[in-house]
């Protein structure tokens, strides 16, 4: 999901149109500040009400660049950062009812963690693979996520 349709989310979320528990993971590149995008949007539509003992709306932030490989000044997916969201994601998997990942464009990182969610859980990530173009997985986000999946095990 792109950071636009997140925030549609979150306010449709705030409204009460979408009576579904859910965790959101958000990824922004590493010159912006995750915090601040996103717990501003989480004050924006005043979401803390949520966040209860009902676990109705979880937010992890993280932030990273939409590089496969390492480049000179970005920052790539981390180890740390894997082995953080594959925490959060099994603590909250069987709480809520939907994993909303969001990053800038909605087609590269975080297809790359929905996918790996998808083939841990369900044993099928064609959604994000077969795609007619409308995702391209970031294959290190992909691979870094789902070996902290299985290997937590």
């Amino acid at each position: 999901m792109n950071r636009n349709d997140a925030d549609i989310f979150c306010w449709e979320y705030a409204e009460g149109k979408h009576p579904i528990n859910v965790a959101l993971i958000s990824i922004v590149c590493s010159d912006d500040k995750a915090d601040k995008v996103m717990i501003d949007l989480y004050k924006k539509y005043n979401l803390a009400k949520y966040n209860d003992e009902f676990n109705i709306i979880k937010f992890s932030f993280y932030n990273f660049d939409d590089i496969e490989a390492p480049i000179d000044g970005l920052c790539e997916f981390r180890n740390e950062d894997a082995v953080r969201m594959a925490k959060f994601i099994k603590k909250n998997f069987n709480k809520v009812d939907k994993f909303i990942v969001t990053c800038d464009a909605g087609y590269s990182r975080s297809a790359g963690i929905g996918a790996a969610i998808s083939k841990y859980f369900y044993n099928n990530d064609m959604e994000y693979f077969n795609s007619n173009g409308k995702y391209c997985p970031n294959m290190l986000c992909y691979k870094k996520l789902l070996n902290e999946l299985v290997g937590e095990e």
